[in-house]
């Protein structure tokens, strides 16, 4: 039973029941937003309760609301979204389309196992595969839903080294690919590697960045992508028995290691 229908079946019982905000009678009422808790409150419970969460603030915003490409906390002011979520709100905050969809949808149907067909994901599947452009093998693609972005790049590496029968993975420093056990390898960021075995067999690379580029300010884009692509060449060689990997795996445009995006080529 999915968390949505625990919830409307079974009302919380451990204390944290929404208390009453009949005295807020604001468009906007902040006690309703936080579910009758003071923001401090909040953050108190969070703390609590809550595993140790990624936050860059002393004290994180309380959000308790969105609107397209709006955000707002629990005393009503409203922010510009920048990041569009964590870059995976690309049509905004609660689109009035994409709401009206879900709405309907969960009034249906909400979770079944895929051992079930179902004519949603069919038919989402079939309008993917339609809108990708041919395969070089003439092969046709296929479609293979998963949860997460971490979840997507653990099968595709799993996938390329199956396929290839090997087991390099050449990525890029500063890459973000998410924190599993295998993707935790992948990601080349600091801030996100932890002190545990992680990603046997990825290689990392230096980023062909254009601003900021390690060949100084006056080299031009031709001469940033063949030095890098040259020192690809040479990692190969020297790194690798056959110079062959399983897969090379890049964001087209760094998001957690600083917005780099790559250079044509």
């Amino acid at each position: 039973m999915s968390l949505i229908m625990r919830r409307a079946l079974h009302p919380p019982h451990w204390g944290f029941l929404p208390r009453s905000a009949s005295s807020c009678n604001r468009v906007f009422c902040s006690s309703t937003a936080t579910e009758g808790y003071s923001r401090s409150e909040i953050l108190s419970i969070r703390q609590r309760y809550h595993g140790p969460l990624t936050t860059l603030y002393n004290e994180p915003l309380v959000i308790t609301k969105g609107r397209m490409q709006y955000l707002y906390d629990d005393s009503g002011r409203k922010y510009l979204d920048l990041l569009g979520g964590i870059v995976t709100v690309s049509v905004g905050h609660c689109h009035p389309r994409i709401t009206e969809v879900i709405q309907r949808q969960a009034a249906e149907l909400v979770h079944t196992s895929p051992i079930y067909a179902h004519p949603q994901p069919t038919l989402y599947a079939k309008e993917l595969v339609e809108r990708l452009p041919q395969r070089p093998d003439g092969k046709s693609w296929k479609v293979y839903f998963v949860n997460s972005g971490s979840e997507a790049n653990d099968l595709a590496v799993m996938l390329a080294r199956l396929y290839t029968g090997r087991w390099p993975i050449v990525a890029l420093r500063n890459g973000y690919h998410g924190m599993t056990g295998g993707t935790q390898g992948l990601t080349a960021v600091g801030f996100y590697k932890h002190q545990v075995p992680a990603g046997f067999g990825v290689e990392h690379l230096a980023v062909p960045k254009v601003y900021k580029s390690r060949l100084g300010p006056e080299a031009s884009v031709e001469d940033i992508v063949r030095y890098h692509l040259n020192d690809l060449d040479d990692h190969l060689d020297s790194c690798m028995s056959d110079g062959q990997v399983a897969a090379f795996i890049a964001e087209s445009t760094q998001g957690v290691g600083g917005v780099v995006t790559l250079p044509p080529g």
